[in-house]
């Protein structure tokens, strides 16, 4: 992932701790916020290639938070791959994490490999998509 920033959006310090290990463990490059406010600000500046965010967050949960991303005026926030981190049952958050823009969802406590393919995969396909329409 050269080139390639994650924005990790998680009130949880552990959780945030944890994450932080295997991104710098995979060389990662990203950014580490506690709140979706904090997301929203780190987002203005458009360098970000994919957000890994939690869902149940204090001030404004990762549904609204994405719904807010999606709803914004530019094709960077229509694009951007967002994928889910849930300590809720799967089938209780797959459709609402969908509905609300997310692209994929990750159950924790997590998976490393299973973190590390969505990273690869996700990141891989909006770039593949990204370099065809500006082609």
């Amino acid at each position: 992932m050269q080139n390639k920033k994650i924005l990790v959006v998680d009130d949880d310090p552990i959780s945030r701790m944890l994450l932080s290990k295997v991104l710098d463990a995979h060389s990662y490059t990203y950014t580490m916020v506690s709140s979706a406010i904090e997301a929203f600000e780190a987002l203005s500046d458009k360098s970000f290639s994919v957000i890994l965010m939690d869902i149940e967050m204090p001030d404004t949960d990762g549904l609204e938070a994405a719904r807010f991303i999606r709803q914004l005026n530019a094709d960077y926030f229509q694009n951007i791959p967002i994928i889910a981190l849930t300590a809720h049952k799967m089938e209780d958050i797959q459709g609402l994490a969908v509905k609300s823009g997310m692209d994929k969802v990750i159950s924790k406590p997590i998976d490393i490999d299973e973190l590390l393919s969505a990273l690869a995969s996700t990141v891989n396909f909006r770039h593949t998509v990204d370099e065809k329409v500006i082609s």
